[in-house]
């Protein structure tokens, strides 16, 4: 679709804007785009649940059936894995190599990070900097095929009660976390699941 190439493009955009305007950089002078750059994110998480949820929707096969199962995780973990793994060896190795430096003990690039880190980021348990967003994505990656299953018998019954098992699952999601005690870059898919579920939903 590549309408949708054009919106992961904007999407891409408002989070290089944000970035830059964050470290005082500025494209044209006096235009300051921090805090824009989680609107490019959710926009991002969108394009996903709508393209992944909706192949998953429309099958006449089974969801969970070997090869499509298989294929579906295969590609999931192809597409993040491989270059995740190389950005947080980048950060585990500049930081060991730092530590033997005067002065710069506890940097790293892109971050400071050590094999404990290391773990916890791999795992998906814990976000520093950017890499918050790939664990709310994987973590999702993981739910969809269950959601879509649901959805999928929700809809044999109705298609209305199918949107209201979408809504019900965007208010449980909230009550297990409000709002207001969503953490700046939380790596919990629950306090973004209002925005996966409306790309479910469009699907």
């Amino acid at each position: 679709m590549p309408a949708l190439d054009g919106l992961r493009g904007v999407a891409s955009l408002l989070v290089l804007l944000s970035h830059t305007s964050n470290a005082q950089f500025y494209y044209f002078p006096s235009l300051n785009f921090s805090g824009v750059g989680k609107s490019g994110v959710f926009l991002f998480f969108l394009l996903s649940s709508f393209l992944l949820s909706m192949p998953l929707l429309e099958s006449e096969s089974g969801i969970f059936r070997k090869q499509r199962i298989l294929r579906y995780w295969h590609r999931r973990i192809v597409r993040i894995y491989p270059t995740f793994t190389l950005y947080l060896l980048l950060a585990l190795l500049s930081s060991s190599f730092f530590s033997y430096i005067d002065g710069y003990e506890g940097k790293g690039l892109p971050f400071y990070l050590d094999l404990e880190g290391f773990w916890s980021h791999f795992t998906l348990q814990q976000g520093e900097g950017v890499t918050w967003s790939i664990g709310v994505e994987f973590k999702f990656y993981f739910l969809l095929p269950f959601i879509a299953l649901f959805i999928k018998w929700a809809r044999f019954v109705n298609a209305t009660f199918a949107v209201f098992v979408i809504v019900a699952i965007c208010i449980y999601s909230q009550l297990i976390i409000p709002q207001s005690e969503v953490l700046q870059n939380d790596t919990r898919v629950n306090a973004y699941m209002p925005v996966f579920a409306f790309g479910v939903l469009l699907g």
